[in-house]
């Protein structure tokens, strides 16, 4: 397992999302540096809680400053409040394609390579959600449920797979105008899209166009541990044979993610293990947001080694 070419930090870790644009630049500017990784090896990715002043204010301020670049920015997560793309409800799905045409528009003002999108819930199962997750902090979902509940949800999902196709399919037209590639990232609930089966099709189903898929380790790890998918199942889907262009690294314990490498239930070795199959140029450390700065530089450190 080699050293990766671009070790990315998100900004996950302004946890309360108070801090200015400029204290943001700051404090990823000392916690990269604490990596070990040199200045050309770093870059950050905007994660998706940061508001649309928050991000247009940190344009000018990447134009001016040349040793740290943005490498991704996140967007129409769907699940905080946000319009989701995949929703059944027409109106709802506009706003999130509207909105996710602004963020490619800003990936391409900040010279980003990426957005990632997230297309949100399967509508159907919210409820089925709330009870796996209920007995699964209980101990008490079964194998046999999950696999129940598991079904429940793709049944409902095709008209939320039909959505997120016609929103990709014009998404697309424009990340191809503007030289960005759309990705599409793992959940880490179960409920959300898309699966390692609905990623395979719209794959199929979008084939040519700028669009791929990222790996997040430690939001596989729940969906594992609750008997939906193995983990491995779902890097094969989104790790795309191993040539992915970013992957996510984090340890998890639970719906925990991401710790630091080894201080979860992965474990170092089987990260290593992925990391050793998975040949993504860029390594992302998407810190939970429960971590200290010191955490936060451990979790680089380990990823830059």
């Amino acid at each position: 397992m080699s050293a990766p070419d671009t070790l990315a930090l998100a900004t996950t870790f302004d946890r309360r999302s108070t801090l200015a644009p400029e204290a943001i630049l700051e404090r990823a500017t000392e916690l990269l540096g604490r990596s070990g990784a040199a200045d050309s090896q770093v870059a950050l990715v905007l994660d998706a809680h940061l508001d649309e002043e928050r991000l247009d204010a940190l344009i000018p301020l990447f134009e001016r400053r040349r040793d740290l670049r943005v490498l991704a920015l996140e967007g129409g997560s769907g699940l905080v409040g946000r319009a989701a793309l995949a929703s059944l409800d027409r109106e709802e799905s506009r706003a999130a394609v509207a909105a996710a045409e602004a963020t490619l528009r800003r990936a391409s003002a900040l010279g980003a390579a990426f957005v990632v999108l997230r297309l949100g819930w399967v509508d159907g199962a919210r409820r089925d959600w709330i009870y796996a997750r209920d007995h699964f902090l209980r101990g008490s979902l079964t194998v046999e449920r999950a696999r129940a509940l598991g079904g429940a949800r793709d049944r409902v999902a095709a008209g939320h797979v039909d959505r997120a196709r016609a929103a990709l399919d014009r998404l697309c037209r424009l990340a191809d105008s503007l030289g960005v590639t759309l990705l599409l990232k793992n959940g880490q609930r179960y409920v959300e899209l898309p699966s390692p089966p609905e990623l395979e099709l719209l794959r199929s189903d979008l084939s040519g166009a700028p669009l791929g898929s990222v790996f997040d380790l430690a939001a596989a790890h729940l969906v594992e541990v609750m008997g939906m998918f193995p983990l491995e199942v779902i890097e094969a889907s989104f790790a795309a044979g191993g040539t992915s262009p970013l992957v996510y690294v984090g340890d998890a314990c639970g719906a925990v993610a991401a710790l630091p490498p080894g201080y979860g239930e992965l474990g170092r070795g089987r990260i290593g293990e992925v990391l050793a199959r998975v040949k993504a140029a860029a390594r992302v450390f998407r810190p939970w947001a429960g971590l200290v700065d010191d955490e936060i530089a451990l979790g680089l450190q380990l990823l830059a080694a």
